[in-house]
């Protein structure tokens, strides 16, 4: 073994590390046990996209969203609702976006340029939700949801499974995809 080797193997070592660098170590190595140990429990977990409106944090299960994109451009559409935003061609697919602000009941201050665009759909629905921006994935267990959202707005208590502890709200894909209300079939 090269002297070369052995320094860059001594320095690779935890137990000659410095204590700011453990401590990066250990963080890493608890979520690293934290995810895997949520992966071995599938009925106990859930797999959240999680994404902001309005500096408020939200996420759906994974499971219902068939992808993220960012659109080039939303196409507003006249004398719809207020929760419509437009619509895009997703490759062929015209699918209607949809402001999840108003749906939630929050005040819009206003929309990114090029919101990124949650595709949820299930069997009967497809249309994207525009996000503020997309905070990545996670796994939460099941057990530390609370259902119960005391103060919670009538609009958001509609589609939410519960909060974490991390006040993350957590909202029903199906709840959103099966709502009649969303539905606009007027004439134009």
């Amino acid at each position: 073994m090269t002297t070369d080797t052995a320094d860059q193997l001594n320095a690779a070592d935890p137990r000659n590390a410095s204590p700011a660098r453990l401590a990066v170590l250990e963080r890493r190595a608890r979520e690293l046990a934290r995810s895997k140990a949520t992966a071995d429990l599938p009925g106990l977990a859930l797999e959240l996209v999680e994404f902001e409106v309005q500096s408020e944090r939200y996420a759906l299960e994974t499971e219902a969203v068939r992808e993220i994109i960012l659109p080039g451009h939303i196409c507003s559409i006249p004398h719809t609702p207020d929760f419509v935003l437009g619509v895009i061609n997703l490759r062929g697919l015209i699918l209607s976006v949809l402001d999840p602000a108003v749906l939630l009941g929050i005040p819009r201050q206003e929309l990114p340029e090029r919101p990124p665009v949650a595709v949820l759909a299930d069997r009967d629905m497809t249309f994207g939700l525009a996000m503020d921006r997309v905070l990545g994935v996670r796994t939460v267990l099941r057990d530390t949801i609370q259902t119960e959202l005391a103060g919670g707005s009538q609009q958001v208590c509609r589609y939410a499974l519960g909060i974490t502890p991390e006040r993350l709200t957590i909202l029903r894909a199906d709840a959103i995809l099966n709502d009649p209300s969303l539905i606009v079939d007027t004439p134009l």
